[in-house]
């Protein structure tokens, strides 16, 4: 019984392993639409001050954005993945909206990580559980590659509506995510020189994505 569970558990992570070596470096181009309510007023310091007005407005948030997988070196024995999303933040103009990480439960799952949207009309964050289903080819290559986000709860996010045209009003609301991989010369923007931006943001050298004013344009 005990061989045949570690068999099992062995296996589970031998086919882990194997997908997340297949979907290193891969593109993806992501759907992402959201909808739910921005909120008016605040919350007082102080109780003597009295309760302000608060209302909630129905509000929705959609973006297209780009993907980058990047295999990470195995920690505790879990399968890692940092993701480089992109957004275009003004016609033609392409931006990091965000760097983080993803962590592989199995080769179907890619679970706990946290994924940022930055449009014109705001940013928008989710933290997401991600179905993944691969094609492979008889050799083993990855042909194609789709995913669905099977939950993902809205969180540091904030939208402007144009009714208040340069206020960020704070944002909640429920996402959906999907996404399929495309072939880098199918992208809007040179990968190579969205990469490079990733890796002097990683490195330190430039400030946090969700804060940077820079734009990478087509």
């Amino acid at each position: 019984m005990l061989r045949a569970l570690v068999t099992l558990v062995l296996t589970a992570l031998l086919t882990a392993s194997a997908t997340a070596q297949v979907l290193d470096g891969t593109w993806y181009k992501l759907n992402v639409k959201s909808k739910g309510f921005v909120v008016t007023g605040g919350i007082p310091t102080d109780a003597a001050e009295g309760v302000p007005v608060v209302s909630l407005e129905k509000a929705k948030f959609k973006a297209t954005a780009w993907m980058y997988v990047e295999l990470l070196p195995e920690e505790g024995g879990d399968i890692g993945y940092m993701t480089t999303v992109v957004t275009e933040v003004a016609p033609g103009e392409y931006d990091l909206a965000n760097i983080d990480g993803l962590t592989a439960l199995t080769d179907e799952l890619l679970i706990d990580g946290f994924l940022g949207f930055v449009t014109p009309d705001g940013a928008v964050g989710a933290e997401v559980v991600l179905q993944v289903k691969n094609k492979l080819d008889k050799e083993g290559a990855l042909k194609n590659s789709k995913f669905t986000a099977l939950g993902a709860l809205v969180s540091l996010s904030a939208l402007t509506p144009a009714l208040e045209e340069g206020a960020d009003l704070p944002y909640w609301g429920s996402m959906v995510i999907k996404g399929k991989s495309v072939s880098p010369n199918k992208l809007p923007f040179d990968a190579e020189e969205v990469l490079m931006e990733g890796m002097l943001l990683k490195s330190g050298l430039k400030t946090a994505p969700w804060m940077r004013e820079t734009a990478v344009t087509r």
